[in-house]
């Protein structure tokens, strides 16, 4: 089973989030190409519509997810500024997300601080791995579970028969 993040699945995240009336926040997306390249996300204020976080994606060339950065809105500069970075990695197995915070000091993203590895062991079961650095040095391991995928026949079965 190919697990990927693609452009697709990213438009998706983003039409879920704009169509849904839960919460005071709105999303607007700059799309190319069929791809979701930046989101914006707006709070209402006393409808008020202010900048809160913004998302930029990058896609490798087979339109997998390979990047996401996370911008926080500075009202006092009236810019965007760097908070963090998700790159992703692809396997025949699985996928990996590393995290890596931004240095103000540096003016740059620093090391990786946090690592999920995602990989598929047996039929529809994924082990998922997280690491975090520990003393600016080593990654070590964290935590680590097994997800179990329920049998996708009998799920498709029940959704069949209650669509049509």
């Amino acid at each position: 089973m190919e697990m990927i993040i693609t452009a697709a699945t990213v438009a998706t995240m983003f039409f879920n989030s704009a169509t849904s009336e839960s919460n005071n926040y709105f999303y607007n997306a700059q799309m190319e190409d069929g791809k979701v390249e930046t989101l914006s996300v707006m709070k209402n204020d006393c409808n008020i519509l202010t900048n809160k976080l913004q998302y930029r994606f990058v896609y490798d060339s087979q339109d997998r997810l390979s990047v996401k950065e996370a911008l926080l809105w500075n009202e006092r500069s009236m810019r965007w500024e760097p908070d963090y970075r998700l790159d992703y990695a692809y396997a025949e197995d699985g996928f990996s997300v590393s995290m890596r915070k931004w240095n103000k000091k540096k003016d740059e993203y620093g090391e990786v601080t946090e690592k999920m590895d995602y990989a598929m062991v047996l039929d529809n079961v994924m082990a998922i791995n997280h690491y975090e650095c520990v003393k600016g040095e080593t990654m070590e391991l964290k935590s680590n579970m097994l997800v179990m995928n329920p049998d996708e026949r009998l799920l498709a079965s029940k959704w069949t028969a209650e669509v049509f």
